[in-house]
């Protein structure tokens, strides 16, 4: 209202300088018995009229303007709660697993020309969900692009650069960094998609921040660590068995630290040193990789009687299957066959009857060279289901062998013998 009001003060001034600048006739009328000529009657006779048609006009316009806006803005909330509907019902179907169904309704967003930043993250979820990687890191590489990207756009552009080794995507999670350095997740995943030593500075300020899964975080610089340390000693820098001990310190008896050590015990010459640390991390964590890991080492060395003294001293101390299990598998690695049926023999029967117990039985048969029978248990085991060793004890994750970190859950030392 005040915009208007001083624009038609504005035309009023103007329109008395117009007549002014063309000299009119002046007006003439007696007051008080004198007679007086004046231009102001005509000035403020025009100058009013114009005033009024220009704010009729002005007023017009207004109105239509207002008309248009409010139209445009009405209808882009309309098309905006139309899409987000559309959004919202795509992630129901999602979350119930029906991915057709979520893409289809994605798409309809894109066709509607809606392409927010909500509907193209969640379009290139769905093409990570359907193996459509590239046209995923298409669609977030456009978007990480814009200024100031959302922090979860920028999360997953990372983690795809874990599988596909994007050039751009460290570059894009330093800067967002840049903005602000206390985004706990963006520091967990820089720390796992950059080389050594970036790795352990984003590790090192993660585990600064309080209120983050520090236990967790914990066992991944450990991890990062010994990685570090392990390429050390690789090129026989002195400064790599010292980072190994350290990931140890920081997370007790880490099982790949165990193992490298127990590997420069072995070489050493200092069995018994190495069975102590063995046993040791054996009883504190329960991973029989370190057990493994000790029984390999024994005899690259040419060393079996130590594995066997050291499995037997260990079943005395400890009554587990596991273990036991492990002595079969050395025994027949061996062709002591007779040792390795006997203590079959005195597995109950309920353990018998699982899958890698039935394959050891196989193997033994095999050797014995009683081959039809071998072959009957492979097969069943075949039929049922090949049986997978490992277990990660987080996400319940089974695999043929040992891995440091789960491959499905990302958690680090969680791998463990398992027998269903």
């Amino acid at each position: 209202m005040m915009r208007n009001f001083i624009i038609i003060l504005i035309v009023l001034f103007i329109a008395v300088f117009y007549l002014l600048y063309h000299n009119p006739d002046p007006v003439s009328f007696k007051f008080g018995g004198k007679e007086i000529k004046t231009y102001i009657p005509i000035l403020t006779g025009v100058s009013f009229l114009i005033g009024v048609i220009f704010s009729f006009l002005l007023q017009l316009f207004s109105m239509i303007s207002d008309w248009a806006r409010d139209t445009f803005i009405k209808f882009k909330t309309l098309k905006e709660r139309k899409v987000m509907r559309l959004l919202s019902s795509a992630k129901e179907a999602f979350e119930v697993g029906d991915i057709e169904e979520a893409l289809k309704i994605a798409e309809q967003c894109i066709e509607m020309k809606a392409s927010s930043s909500d509907v193209n993250v969640f379009l290139a979820k769905l093409k990570i969900a359907i193996n459509s990687v590239d046209d995923a890191i298409r669609i977030l590489r456009e978007e990480v692009s814009k200024e100031n990207p959302p922090l979860e756009t920028v999360l997953m552009y990372l983690n795809l650069s874990l599988k596909k080794e994007l050039p751009d995507a460290i570059e894009i999670g330093k800067k967002k960094l840049e903005n602000d350095g206390k985004y706990p997740m963006l520091l967990r995943v820089m720390a796992r998609a950059c080389d050594h030593d970036e790795d352990l500075e984003y590790q090192r300020r993660l585990l600064k921040i309080n209120g983050w899964d520090r236990e967790t975080e914990r066992r991944y610089y450990a991890y990062l660590l010994f990685r570090s340390g392990e390429e050390k000693m690789a090129r026989e820098d002195e400064d790599g068995i010292k980072l190994i001990k350290k990931s140890m310190e920081l997370f007790p008896f880490f099982t790949p630290a165990v193992s490298e050590l127990i590997k420069l015990h072995v070489k050493k010459g200092e069995i018994k040193r190495a069975k102590e640390l063995t046993y040791e991390a054996f009883t504190r964590n329960q991973s029989h990789s370190v057990l493994i890991s000790l029984e390999k080492e024994l005899l690259d060395a040419n060393q079996p009687a130590e594995a066997i003294e050291f499995y037997n001293e260990l079943y005395e101390k400890i009554d587990d299957i596991d273990i036991k299990f492990l002595m079969v598998k050395l025994f027949l690695k061996l062709e002591m066959i007779e040792s390795a049926e006997e203590i079959m023999k005195e597995f109950p029967q309920e353990v018998i009857d699982l899958r890698p117990f039935k394959y050891l039985s196989a193997i033994l048969l095999a050797k014995k060279k009683d081959f039809p029978p071998a072959y009957k248990i492979v097969e069943n085991i075949m039929e049922s289901g090949c049986f997978n060793l490992w277990r990660c004890s987080v996400c319940k994750w089974d695999g043929s062998a040992y891995f440091m970190i789960c491959p499905s859950c990302g958690s680090v030392d969680t791998i463990r013998m398992n027998f269903q």
